[in-house]
């Protein structure tokens, strides 16, 4: 639509969080995020009766940002049934690896996405009460890449590769591609080339040799002493949304109606650090959302509808897999041993307040209100930040080592 950049989400020049929704006119905005057309606790495609969208030109009364404003509205029921079944499925049979998988002999990975659900509306009472509801499932079983940086076998072995000065070898000279160009040096030597006649650490060799896989891809990494290890780790992504919505006619001139929205996910933010350890960073998704309306038509050219309702926002981002505390590991040149040690969770309530009068007098429409909103916000942030180099890095490496600790062989191509 004009005006909308759908790299960004901004509509007409604004800022990506003045895009403003509401859902049966209640604000279901991220409001955490500031994320532009995302909204808590979702609304299913059949769940919603009508859309209206404006990117510019917005009057008072249409919504509280300077972004594009959008108003939805829930189904309701009819005093005839009606409803639906429906699903949507798609599996890997049609789906073929991709070219870095078939490299390193990977499998081509699972994508089977199931999306089903099905809605329900009536009478409970004719002319008087009616009820919908609407439940919304996905299920996909899919699975994600991730490449690491690992130690070759000469390194797990407390060994030590460089590029020496032969004919031909450069600074891009790889084992796997130039063996000729890489000298090993035993832990014995570089022993000896240490100053302080320590050499490699047995228990840090040890540790590496445990922790780390073996590498299986060695186009990755420096191709001298690390190379890549890749792998697939599923990543499955489930949510369950349930709607209910509830009318009910006071008199001819006076309408009651409530809707309640439950969403229920479980998914994956991040894949664990090798796909030897377990889930480490799920999401967990327990947003919902409720609303209560009143509407009241005084006279024949008179309206009021007032609104109050809260979006609750309750998410959870927690790191499950923290076998090393606050500490955060790193080692020159390789990828670190865990993932980063952070986390969240919050949780977002905003109650509010709304009221609209309309007033159609002669060829004039006159529209009064307000809107009334108090977020509460209740949120953790864990963030371990306690990070050790272990290993020759920074200054230290800054002017390249003393030619004295150098073997006389060694490559000089930077």
């Amino acid at each position: 639509q004009a005006g909308v950049d759908s790299n960004q989400a901004s509509v007409t020049g604004a800022r990506i969080d003045q895009t403003e929704v509401t859902l049966d006119g209640l604000d279901v905005n991220d409001i955490a995020a500031g994320t532009a057309f995302s909204i808590v606790a979702t609304a299913p495609v059949d769940s919603v009766q009508q859309f209206t969208g404006s990117v510019a030109g917005l009057g008072a009364g249409i919504g509280t940002g300077s972004g594009a404003q959008f108003q939805l509205v829930t189904r309701g029921g009819t005093n005839k049934f009606h409803g639906n079944i429906n699903e949507y499925h798609r599996d890997t049979t049609t789906v073929a690896n991709t070219w870095f998988n078939n490299l390193t002999g990977l499998k081509r990975t699972p994508l089977i996405r199931n999306q089903f659900g099905a809605d329900i509306g009536g009478p409970i009472k004719r002319n008087k009460l009616f009820f919908y509801f609407d439940w919304a499932d996905s299920r996909i079983i899919q699975s994600s890449t991730a490449e690491r940086t690992v130690p070759l076998t000469d390194f797990r072995a407390g060994n030590l590769n460089y590029i020496n000065n032969s004919a031909g070898c450069l600074a891009s000279s790889r084992k796997n591609t130039t063996p000729a160009c890489i000298t090993t040096l035993s832990a014995a030597q570089v022993k000896a080339l240490d100053p302080a006649n320590i050499g490699m650490d047995a228990a840090l060799i040890s540790y590496i040799g445990t922790r780390y896989p073996s590498a299986n891809d060695f186009s990755y990494g420096d191709g001298v002493n690390t190379g890549g290890y890749r792998f697939t780790q599923p990543t499955p992504d489930t949510r369950h949304t349930y709607v209910a919505r509830v009318d009910y006619n006071l008199t001819p001139a006076q309408r009651i109606y409530g809707r309640f929205t439950l969403t229920h996910r479980d998914a994956i933010s991040a894949l664990s650090e090798f796909d030897t350890d377990p889930v480490t960073h799920p999401i967990q998704d327990r947003s919902y959302a409720y609303v209560v309306s009143h509407v009241w038509n005084l006279g024949k050219n008179k309206v009021n509808q007032f609104y109050y309702g809260d979006t609750i926002q309750k998410l959870n981002f927690p790191d499950t897999y923290n076998p090393t505390g606050a500490n955060q590991y790193s080692f020159s040149g390789l990828s670190g041993p865990y993932t980063a040690y952070n986390g969240q969770k919050r949780r977002v309530p905003i109650p509010m307040f709304r009221d609209d009068f309309n007033w159609q007098k002669g060829q004039h429409a006159l529209t009064f209100g307000g809107t009334f909103k108090f977020i509460k916000t209740n949120s953790n942030l864990i963030n371990n930040f306690n990070f050790v180099g272990v290993g020759q890095q920074g200054s230290s490496l800054s002017g390249g080592l003393d030619s004295t600790v150098r073997p006389n062989d060694i490559n000089s191509d930077t």
